[in-house]
């Protein structure tokens, strides 16, 4: 329904132990299990909306790694010569 709210705890009672059925396996390691539990109590009552704004990582971190490994190869393949 876009709501973390008391029907997904009971998705989560109803399916702790699961390997399987995993809709609430909110920190995704393959299990239900305690750490899902935390992860529904700290966003009770926030909306999907909400959530998905605050997990998407921007990709800026990789880009700039990517640009200085880059440079670095370039550098030491010129110096090399």
């Amino acid at each position: 329904n876009g709501v973390v709210d008391a029907a997904d705890y009971t998705v989560w009672k109803d399916s702790f132990g699961e390997t399987s059925r995993l809709e609430a396996d909110g920190s995704g390691n393959g299990v239900v299990d305690a750490a899902d539990y935390t992860i529904w109590k700290d966003n009770f009552g926030s909306s999907t909306t909400e959530l998905l704004a605050q997990s998407i990582p921007e990709p800026v971190g990789m880009l700039w790694g990517g640009c200085f490994y880059t440079s670095c190869f370039i550098v030491a393949r010129r110096t090399i010569r």
